[in-house]
């Protein structure tokens, strides 16, 4: 009898740390799930800042490239030009 009850408050023990594990677990799980959102928005925050630091580097590279044709045009009016 008595090792009847020991078993059974071993079982009732282990059925409510059992009950802690899920809890816990489920918890776990939505943590998870809470960093995986966040993860994949300041992925997409990078990925927009990404592509404003390369929009900002190409009109740089057009703007410099205008400014030398500018350069190489004015560079040209000192030139004289024949019509033959």
């Amino acid at each position: 009898m008595k090792e009847k009850k020991e078993l059974q408050a071993k079982v009732s023990e282990l059925s409510a740390s059992n009950k802690e594990v899920i809890a816990q677990n489920q918890e776990m799980k939505v943590s998870n799930t809470d960093l995986r959102n966040l993860v994949a928005m300041q992925n997409e925050r990078l990925e927009k800042l990404e592509r404003i630091a390369l929009g900002a580097s190409d009109k740089k590279k057009n703007y410099d490239s205008f400014f030398n044709l500018s350069t190489l045009f004015s560079g040209m009016k000192s030139f004289p030009i024949s019509s033959k």
